[in-house]
This record gives structure tokens, sequence and C-alpha cells, in this order.
């Protein structure tokens, strides 16, 4: 899952060993005052390893008539700990890196924490951009606004050694994206881990406990280059393990449009007791475009997997709205839902445009109040999962004055509603927060995204299985049996309270 932000005094001690304190010690003033007399040219030639050329295309609105240049990114060695390069990223905003030196006699650009910053004007009121960092790996650059909203800042590292580019890219300052302009690293950096290999922990802070535990850490989206396939075209990245350097063919399983690495997914309890799901025990996936491509990538994998599992256990129910989801749904189709056991969130491509008041709202009102009633038995799990729609193209969920993340803005009120001091929801509805997936990839490769989402189902269901097994539940043909009595199933009447407040 994403990097992890550091905590607030990781930031300082960036600051800090930037030379902004005014405490170095003799040595460091030494070293940095024989930098600012060395000449300029020599500077240069000194770290001709890591020099770095930006490629700049002008202003969105000059597109269309204005050639791409490519200009030397100029660079500052501060004497102490960090590389610094700026350059401006439109008309509207610049871009400032601070990268992590390994020490100030060698080039080596340490994995991280490395700390970047983006200044926008006043006059720009929705800024849109993204940045990520490509090339042996894939990394998304979250970055978050100052209270003042003059600046985006953030801390990013690497999983693995290796050379990359930076990859900015700016889209206007309206609700509406304009068209994008890109400033891109055209020649690589060598980032170098202290050890032979360096693995991150993948999670987010946002994603409960609940749901960290399940999956694997240190997984990133790394360069397909070095595996050895020869039945397949593989795509530029694969989600994996970082440890996992050599995979076998065995580990891999494919969709119509993928190829997954199993053990990307697989935390201590593996699939947990998935292979168990019985024919009373449906799983619901729920959402638009998104979760039915989602739903479709789970059962190609299925038969790899648990063949024996029948599809039958697995329901897609197509919704674009939290106030009206049964609009194109038939009787047998409201009623089949109340047979659920496990409910699957996804929701992405709305109807109506929603302001962030409006989308927490009606996420609230449509979980807490709306799915609990579908499924009133409080065993039964609820996964919302994150909005998977690339940030740069939102629409929904805009906010005229709180501070805002480079995240999609939907995906904030998700992840300020499930703050575990928040407590929004019952304990039995979880987020499955999969931005670590799909916000390195931009507005590319998404079905790889998906794919790896439906992985990662098999695991929260599987783990929802054990559960009930652990407290002596299982579902019948004649009904809950649970601690050796046995509820019997109610009448399936469909559910029509969706419109009701």
């Amino acid at each position: 899952m994403p990097v992890q932000q550091r905590r607030p005094d990781a930031l300082h001690q960036i600051v800090i060993a930037s030379g902004y304190d005014g405490g170095s010690s003799k040595e460091k003033f030494r070293n940095g005052r024989r930098c600012q007399q060395t000449a300029w040219t020599i500077c240069v030639l000194s770290l001709a390893l890591i020099c770095i050329h930006i490629a700049m295309i002008p202003n969105a609105k000059t597109l269309a008539t204005s050639a791409t240049s490519t200009v030397a990114l100029p660079l500052n060695v501060d004497g102490h700990n960090h590389i610094i390069f700026t350059q401006r990223l439109s008309s509207h905003a610049a871009i400032q890196v601070h990268l992590s030196r390994a020490d100030t006699k060698t080039k080596k650009v340490l994995l991280g924490p490395h700390f970047m910053v983006v200044t926008v004007a006043p006059s720009c009121t929705y800024p849109r951009f993204s940045v990520r960092v490509m090339g042996d790996a894939l990394s998304h650059v979250l970055l978050k606004q100052s209270p003042d909203k003059k600046e985006w800042q953030g801390l990013f590292e690497l999983p693995i050694s290796g050379s990359y580019l930076l990859d900015a890219r700016w889209y206007g300052c309206a609700v509406r994206p304009a068209t994008v302009s890109f400033a891109s690293l055209v020649e690589p950096i060598y980032f170098q881990s202290e050890d032979s290999l360096h693995a991150i922990d993948s999670t987010t802070r946002e994603q409960s406990d609940y749901a960290r535990q399940l999956f694997a850490n240190g997984t990133a989206w790394l360069s397909s280059r070095s595996i050895q396939r020869g039945d397949s075209k593989l795509p530029p990245y694969i989600w994996m393990k970082v440890r996992d350097v050599m995979p076998g063919p065995s580990t891999f399983v494919r969709t119509s449009t993928s190829l997954v690495h199993q053990g990307s997914a697989l935390g201590p309890g593996g699939y947990y007791r998935f292979g168990e799901v019985g024919n009373y025990e449906l799983v619901c996936f729920m959402g638009g475009q998104t979760m039915q491509k989602i739903w479709r990538a789970f059962l190609d994998m299925r038969g790899q997997l648990f063949a024996y599992q029948r599809p039958f256990k697995f329901h897609y129910y197509d919704i674009h709205s939290f106030t009206s989801p049964d609009a194109h749904w038939d009787d047998d189709t409201r009623r089949r839902l109340r047979k659920c056991k496990h409910i699957l969130l996804s929701l992405d491509d709305f109807n109506q445009m929603l302001s962030r008041q409006e989308y927490a709202k009606q996420v609230t009102r449509f979980v807490n109040v709306h799915l609990q009633n579908v499924m009133p038995d409080k065993s039964f799990p609820i996964w919302v999962f994150s909005v998977n729609e690339p940030p740069m193209i939102a629409t929904n969920c805009f906010h005229p004055t709180l501070p805002r993340t480079t995240d999609h803005p939907c995906n904030d009120v998700l992840k300020e509603l499930f703050r575990p001091e928040a407590d929004t929801f019952h304990e039995r509805i979880h987020f499955l927060d999969n931005t670590d997936l799909s916000l390195p990839q931009f507005e590319t490769n998404q079905e790889d995204v998906f794919a790896n989402i439906a992985l990662r189902v098999f695991v929260v269901v599987g783990k929802g299985v054990s559960v009930w097994r652990h407290m002596g539940q299982s579902g019948k043909e004649n009904g809950l049996h649970r601690n050796g009595s046995v509820e019997p199933n109610f009448e399936l009447v469909p559910y029509d309270g969706w419109r009701n407040v």
C-alpha cells in the first residue's frame, strides 16, 4: 500500500538536514563553504553521474502550438545531506525536491526519505497535478496541501535500488481537468540503498489494523524487465513483494487482461478459509464499471485458485447512486440481494456530481443504514473500497476551503470517515484502501490495478469465513448454524428503503 507518510518530526529532520537550523558542526560548515567557493562548472562535473534534465511543455493553453523543450535542471548541493532541485511545473506552480544523500563525499542518493514541495499560485483555485517516480519501481508521491493552501508537501521513499525518473503532470486549475502538460526528468538518478535490498512497509496509516494484517508487506509496482517468462508479454510493472526477485511460474495467476503475482496479496494467513465458502454464504460485489471489472477478474482467477468454488456464489449488483441504487433492478435482483453474507462496495462512476459534504453524507447513510438493513446480522462483513478513479480527472468531493491531497478527493473523505477515532461505522464495516495499487499507475494500466484488487478479495472473504468458523457459524440450506443452534432463513422480501432518509 502507499508509502507511509513519516511522522511530523521526520519533516523537521529534513529541514534541519538541509542546513536551515544554523547549528551544523564545524566540519559540515567547512564542507558547505568549500562547495560554495568552488566554481559552478566544477560542481557540475562532480555531479555528472546524477545530472538531471527536465522536459518542459508550457502551459496547457499553448500545448497545441508549442514545441517541447529540454532544459538543464538547476542543482544545488547544500554541502550537507541533500541535493535540491527546483523547476516550474506550469505558469501557476513550481516543484522542489530534496534528495537525501548517503554522505557528503559520494554521489549516492538514498532510497529515502526524500522531501517534495509544490508551490501553487493563489489564483489557482483547484490545482490538479500528480507526481510519481518511475524506473526500476513505480511510486506515487502523496502530497498534502498546507492550511494556507500555498504549498503541497510530502515525503517519499523508493522500494529498491535502481534508476528513476520524476514524472510530474499538471492538469490545470479548474474543477474540470484541462489538457495535461508534463515536467519529467529525462535522465535518470540512481538511488542506492544502504542495504543490498530495501523493502518498505507498503501499508498506509489510514488502513485499519484489521485490514493491514491481512496482506503482504514490502510490496510495490516493480519493473518486469527482470522477470523471465517466455509464454506471455509482460506489462511494464507487476505488483510484487520486493524480495521475490525471481518468482517462479506457479506464483502467477492470469485474468483475461492481466498477470497477477499471488504472493503480493498473501499475508501470514494466506487465503485463510476461502475454500470453505458455502453455497449459502454468498459474496456480493456492488458498484459501477470498476467493480464489475474487479468481479470479472475475480471470477477469472477463481478457476485457477479455487476451481471447486462455483461461480453462482459470487454476485454483481450494478449501481450508480447511493440514493437510488436499485433504479435498474428487477424484483428478482432485489430479493437475491437479501441472500448476501459479504458485501463489497466500490463506486467510482456516479450519475450526479457530489460535493465533499454530500458524498460523506450519502456514503455514510448508504452503508450505516441501508446495507446494514439489507444484511441485519452483525456477523456479516461489509467492505468499502477506496475510489479507483484517477484523481486528476475527479469531478466529485471537492470543497471550496478545506485543504486537499493529491489522492482522489473522495478518498480523502473516506479516510476521514474511517479514522478509528471518528467512530463513524459499526465494527463489521471495514475500509480496503487500494490506493497503493491505483495512484502510481495514474490513468494507465487500470486493468492490472483491478486484477490485483480482485486477488485481495480472496483474502478478505477468506478471513471473514475464518472468523465465522472460529465462532461456530456456517450458512446451510435450512438456515444459519451458530454455536449448535439453527436460525431459520427469513423470507426474501425485497428491500425498498433506499430512498428513506
